[in-house]
């Protein structure tokens, strides 16, 4: 499911994997670290958004880290998250993940210096 910061950015491409359901958007949307609850929008043709959308913690466990940040558990968080749409199409095709996106995001997280990264399925 592809979480996006209402108004920043503009929501995943679900308009043209309706159009073409075998293709799936494999572009990236960018949530900051302090993201309110009711700045979070989803995306999703075969998820139901209806509970992320009452709590993005169900996707993106942001607000628990920060949680554990104030309790001193762990150091800090990246400035930014990174949401991508998990849906690739049918058969999926990754590709566009693994040339141009994953490694924008990894070199994003490298130049923040990050220490680790925790992927989180929808």
């Amino acid at each position: 499911m592809g979480c996006t910061t209402k108004g920043v950015e503009p929501p995943f491409d679900v308009a043209r994997e309706k159009r073409e359901p075998t293709w799936g958007d494999p572009t990236y949307r960018t949530l900051p670290a302090k993201v309110r609850q009711a700045d979070v929008g989803t995306s999703h043709l075969h998820l139901n958004t209806r509970d992320a959308l009452q709590d993005v913690n169900i996707l993106l466990p942001i607000h628990r880290f920060q949680e554990l940040i104030a309790e001193e558990r762990v150091g800090g968080l990246a400035k930014e998250a990174y949401s991508f749409m998990g849906y690739q199409g049918f058969p999926p095709d990754t590709t566009a993940w693994r040339e141009t996106y994953g490694p924008e995001v990894a070199e994003k997280f490298k130049a923040e210096g990050v220490d680790c990264v925790l992927l989180t399925p929808a």
